[in-house]
């Protein structure tokens, strides 16, 4: 079958080839010759192409233009569910980054003490954003707080409307070496335990929240 396909046949001879190749291998469908179609075995070959490629164009465009190729072959039935599943884990890492806190080491922190125009590149904050940040000034109890009345929970211009647990799933958050010990005490539930059950998923990854039924018992 590989020299059929890679014998520069014209489409004619092709189709003969083809059939002679169903009529050599008996190849049946329901009883009957099988219709091989090479333009169809073309497609077969090019999504395998893209599937082992994980999609990189410059494998999956050989023969033809990035464009020609985008439509006629990555734009099938049978990579419909990879590109559905490659926008949703972009959907998923954006997501995550956009919920990710800050978190600065103490070499960031001195940094940032000798350079402060280094914020922007840091935090994606101005310098003069940076000083209530670096004194505790805007410290909250897990976290310190990039813009307390801009939150991604709320309205800008008024006070974040959420718990302080919140504060461990959220971009405006800047976690530094003094909050540590608020964060590990934070992770005992014998040293703190949560008040209710509306935690975020990012919380529950990092600490198992009691039950009503612990919460009540204890």
């Amino acid at each position: 079958m590989g020299s059929i396909l890679s014998a520069g046949l014209s489409a004619g001879a092709a189709s003969s080839a083809a059939r002679s190749f169903v009529s050599t291998h008996r190849l049946t469908d329901a009883g009957k010759p099988f219709d091989l179609r090479l333009s169809r075995l073309r497609k077969t070959h090019k999504a395998a192409v893209y599937k082992v490629t994980g999609g990189r164009m410059s494998a999956f465009v050989q023969g033809h233009s990035p464009d020609v190729a985008a439509a006629h072959y990555a734009d099938i039935p049978s990579l419909r569910a990879l590109h559905e599943q490659a926008v949703a884990d972009g959907l998923q890492d954006a997501l995550a980054d956009a919920q990710t806190p800050a978190i600065l080491t103490p070499e960031e922190e001195e940094r940032l003490t000798q350079q402060p125009a280094d914020a922007v590149e840091l935090l994606g904050i101005p310098a003069e954003q940076l000083p209530p940040l670096l004194s505790g000034e805007s410290d909250l109890w897990l976290s310190s707080c990039r813009s307390f009345f801009d939150s991604p929970f709320g309205v800008k211009g008024k006070p974040c409307p959420v718990s302080f647990f919140a504060c461990l799933g959220c971009s405006n958050a800047v976690i530094t070496r003094r909050k540590l010990p608020a964060i590990l005490a934070f992770l005992n539930p014998g040293v703190f335990q949560s008040p209710g059950d509306h935690v975020s998923p990012q919380v529950r990854a990092v600490r198992p929240v009691p039950s009503r039924t612990q919460r009540s018992s204890g």
